[in-house]
């Protein structure tokens, strides 16, 4: 039993209650179970991007929203990334899509040890690429959403980089 949550990501998610589904051009991450009260930690990310400013912390009462972006110099482009984490809870779902508008990868990755889900989106009408990194601290009960346009492993460094100031 434990070999097979060691190795398969799905079955492993199910016993700590949470659940990928693909419901058409949507994937879906589901959780069950309580919400302790406690208040969500601050975390640290050591390895942002040079250029990169927070300029948006929104701390819900479920989530909190960290959204950074990177001006390019003699343009108006902003470069953004954005961390959303939250507890494991009843009722918190987050979605990606594949529709018409974006082709949408998946592949498996890990973050510190933990199991994760890299989406890679490009936009069909800009080519614009977006990464999604989706992954549980198992340790904490918290899940983590990363979503850049850096290249993947740079996406997955800084999810690496991602600590809990306790």
């Amino acid at each position: 039993g434990g070999s097979i949550l060691l190795l398969n990501t799905e079955a492993r998610a199910l016993t700590l209650s949470w659940c990928r589904k693909i419901i058409g051009d949507r994937y879906s991450y589901t959780f069950t179970g309580d919400h302790t009260g406690e208040r969500l930690p601050d975390v640290e990310i050591t390895a942002l991007p040079e250029g990169y400013v927070l300029y948006d912390d929104s701390n819900g009462d479920k989530t909190r929203l960290l959204r950074f972006r990177k001006p390019v110099e003699g343009k108006s482009t902003i470069i953004p990334l954005s961390l959303e984490y939250s507890w494991m809870q009843d009722d918190f779902a987050t979605m990606i899509l594949d529709d018409e508008y974006n082709s949408l990868t998946c592949m498996q990755v890990t973050v510190n040890g933990c199991p994760a889900d890299l989406y890679l989106s490009v936009s069909k009408k800009t080519s614009i690429r977006h990464h999604y990194l989706l992954w549980m601290d198992e340790d904490s009960g918290i899940f983590f959403y990363l979503n850049t346009r850096l290249p993947a492993e740079e996406t997955i460094a800084v999810a690496e980089s991602i600590h809990i100031v306790k």
